[in-house]
């Protein structure tokens, strides 16, 4: 009987060590919270607050046009320059699941002189072991508009200490249907390499003040960007080891 009991509590404890290491890190994932907590709402729709760095402390107050606010660890923030062609907005006409979903887009016949001038990156701050393994999936869909250039998302995982982008590229599925995507960090792994590089030698990796991050970068043609837009949903960072 006490071997029956003491195997019941090993599977119970077992089980929920499972369900705790299982747990989504980032919040809001899915967009389901009330879109007012944390957007801005414009000409009735609701915009991602912007920021213009990874690690910036306060949102900026225009593109969307808001007052400034503190970011926060588990709020969704916008990373791009200061421009109208680039929208992160939550919308509810085409989601994976739930009511609603993200919308990206980087506007066409935008000049093409600085690459990284139109990069946009929806980012989270986010609090993680500096030696772990982490899985991020999500789901995925292409706007349907024929003359929708986007074939590939970026995801990054930064640190305030070192500012080196652990970057990993997405190669999209051709079509135009919700689509599952799945992506592994090995923070130790990444860690060593990046320190084996004498230029990286004093660097320092913290990544208990890090950033997670799904970029849309424009293609282009002739110096001018294309329309490159994607839905995204259901965002998860686990951490599997």
């Amino acid at each position: 009987m006490k071997a029956m009991k003491a195997l019941f509590l090993f599977t119970l404890f077992f089980s929920l060590a499972l369900h705790v290491e299982s747990q989504n890190i980032i919040h809001n994932g899915g967009f389901e919270d009330t879109p007012s907590t944390y957007t801005i709402l414009l000409h009735d729709a609701y915009f991602i607050p912007r920021v213009k760095g990874f690690f910036e402390k306060k949102t900026e107050t225009s593109n969307p046009p808001i007052e400034t606010n503190k970011t926060e660890t588990g709020k969704w923030y916008k990373k791009a320059s200061n421009t109208g062609y680039i929208i992160a907005e939550i919308q509810d006409k085409e989601k994976a699941s739930g009511e609603y979903s993200l919308y990206l887009r980087n506007s066409p016949h935008m000049n093409q002189d600085n690459p990284k001038w139109y990069q946009c990156v929806l980012i989270q701050p986010v609090s993680l072991e500096n030696d772990s393994q982490y899985r991020l999936t999500f789901k995925a869909k292409k706007e349907n508009d024929p003359e929708n250039h986007i074939t590939k998302l970026t995801a990054v995982i930064t640190d305030e200490s070192s500012k080196i982008n652990y970057t990993i590229f997405i190669k999209l599925k051709d079509n135009d249907e919700w689509n599952d995507y799945s992506v592994l960090f090995d923070l130790k792994n990444f860690k060593e390499r990046q320190l084996s590089k004498k230029e990286n030698e004093n660097k320092t990796f913290d990544y208990r003040n890090g950033i997670i991050g799904i970029s849309a970068n424009p293609e282009t043609s002739n110096h001018k960007t294309l329309l490159s837009s994607i839905f995204l949903d259901d965002i998860s960072l686990e951490k599997i080891q």
